[in-house]
């Protein structure tokens, strides 16, 4: 192998291993992101249900006694999976994440994966 080949290689998997790297931060920062809206849900739902005296079942522009003023960050989507008087649960994810993240509060059924009420989990 000629040393101009050998040097094509190397920049070749430089150049893979930098693609990797980026992708690998891009998804980072994006569950971050889902992650940080359904943490302000949760901050949002406890203070709805003090308010209302029920959780939330919907996101809008609209504050009443069903729906949170509440608009996730660009490319992230939230949906609020059920809620009543006790408790409600939510996903979160983006469209490049590859994972859906969870997060509940309450006493609502949720996926047993998560282990305390408010805190976002991603699988």
């Amino acid at each position: 192998m000629s040393p101009r080949s050998s040097l094509l290689i190397v920049i070749g998997l430089a150049a893979v291993l930098l693609v990797s790297l980026r992708e690998i931060g891009r998804r980072a920062r994006q569950r971050f992101e889902v992650e940080r809206n359904l943490a302000s849900l949760a901050s949002a739902q406890g203070e709805h249900h003090r308010r209302w005296h029920v959780y939330a079942s919907k996101l809008g522009d609209r504050g009443d006694s069903a729906t949170i003023m509440m608009f996730p960050d660009s490319g992230v989507i939230v949906t609020i999976d059920q809620a009543d008087s006790s408790g409600w649960s939510a996903v979160g994810t983006h469209p490049r994440l590859g994972k859906v993240c969870r997060i509940y509060g309450g006493t609502a059924p949720h996926d047993p994966r998560i282990t305390k009420p408010g805190d976002p989990a991603c699988f």
